[in-house]
């Protein structure tokens, strides 16, 4: 804006002093409409404006004329009494006096204005980038020159400034700078938002810094046993799983050969012993000598007993029992050996696996620590 009185203009996003006040009785929309008033910075003449929520904007009553009003909003219709749309005068007086192309120079021209500004601005911020803040120490620190201990969360008065041309994931890094309290001399340190810490310069040393370092080593070292302890866990409740699995397929394994190995016998003896087809009973195997009764109830011995022994001799028949009880021995021991060594191999597989992960998970662990 411009001042009517004296002619100063006044910029955007200049900051002043101001009286605010709520209009009486005027709404739009049920939103409240507010007045500002001002003073020149030259002439100290009243200058008031409002907001107008309607457009979104603000409108000068008086004290002040708004520059580049034209220029803002050069094509937007006002309204007459009958609801018809015309250009604003103004931007007809505008392109009349300047011309087909002068509208674009003058947009060009308030641009060139902006970006002076702008300029103008930066540098202004560049010079009173130190500022002056109060602060607590951030950790205990020692003077260089004077052997001073001074202690952390003291209060201290500081220069603050953000380092030039330095940034960690788009987070500024800023510089502090105090003084001794014995001795005024200058101590600098900075933060590290990479680690979420502070960093001295110069001026002083920090105590305790191996300790810290110690600290946060056995803190790590804390955190790598846990989680080495949580991968031991799951690995063996893993192996317990297959374990078991493993040991179910191995029993059905065993039965299905079992069943396998005994046809095979019984083909085997019929193949040898084709005149004893029609007495293999198993009631007569179990107990061949076990009477069975007539209707009269007298007891006789049983004819697949009697045509085997006729057949086989006296005892050939227990000697066949026997033989075939010895070679069920002989399968069910070699069976256990074979579970045995499979169960052994299984376990030694999975102590290897564990030691190999184990492994692994320390290597990589030593890896992320020495990087850090």
């Amino acid at each position: 804006m411009r001042c009517k009185s004296c002619g100063k203009h006044i910029y955007k996003e200049t900051t002043l002093n101001a009286q605010k006040e709520t209009v009486q009785n005027k709404l739009y929309l049920g939103v409240p409409i507010i007045r500002f008033s001002i003073k020149c910075t030259r002439c100290s003449a009243e200058i008031t404006f409002k907001t107008d929520p309607e457009n979104t904007e603000y409108l000068i009553e008086h004290g002040a004329t708004r520059n580049f009003q034209v220029l803002e909003n050069p094509k937007r219709g006002l309204k007459d009494g009958d609801g018809t749309s015309r250009e604003p005068a103004g931007a007809e007086g505008a392109e009349s006096a300047t011309g087909s192309g002068g509208f674009e120079s003058m947009l060009q021209q308030s641009s060139e204005l902006q970006k002076r500004r702008k300029e103008q601005e930066q540098e202004e911020d560049e010079r009173t980038s130190f500022r002056s803040v109060r602060l607590m120490a951030p950790f205990n620190m020692r003077c260089k020159s004077c052997g001073k201990h001074i202690y952390k969360e003291t209060t201290l008065n500081a220069q603050k400034e953000t380092v030039q041309n330095k940034l960690y994931l788009g987070v500024p890094i800023i510089r502090f700078s105090i003084k001794c309290t014995r001795c005024s001399a200058e101590i600098t340190f900075k933060t590290d938002p990479e680690n979420t810490e502070y960093l001295i310069e110069h001026g002083a040393t920090r105590n305790c810094q191996v300790l810290e370092n110690r600290k946060r080593d056995s803190k790590m070292e804390m955190k790598v046993l846990e989680n080495l302890q949580e991968q031991k866990e799951l690995n063996q409740r893993q192996a317990r799983g297959s374990m078991l699995q493993q040991s179910s397929e191995l029993q059905k394994r065993r039965k299905k050969q079992e069943q396998e190995e005994d046809e095979r016998e019984l083909d085997l003896l019929l193949v040898e012993q084709p005149h004893l087809q029609c007495v293999f009973i198993p009631q007569v195997l179990e107990n061949p000598k076990r009477g069975l009764k007539d209707g009269d109830g007298t007891s006789r011995e049983p004819a697949g007993a009697e045509l085997a022994e006729s057949a086989t001799g006296s005892g050939g028949f227990e000697s066949m029992l026997q033989q075939s009880r010895e070679l069920e021995k002989r399968r069910k021991e070699q069976e256990q050996e074979e579970d045995e060594r499979e169960l052994q191999e299984m376990l030694e597989m999975a102590q290897t696996k564990r030691l190999k992960d184990s492994s692994r998970i320390q290597t990589r662990t030593l890896i992320r620590s020495r990087k850090t």
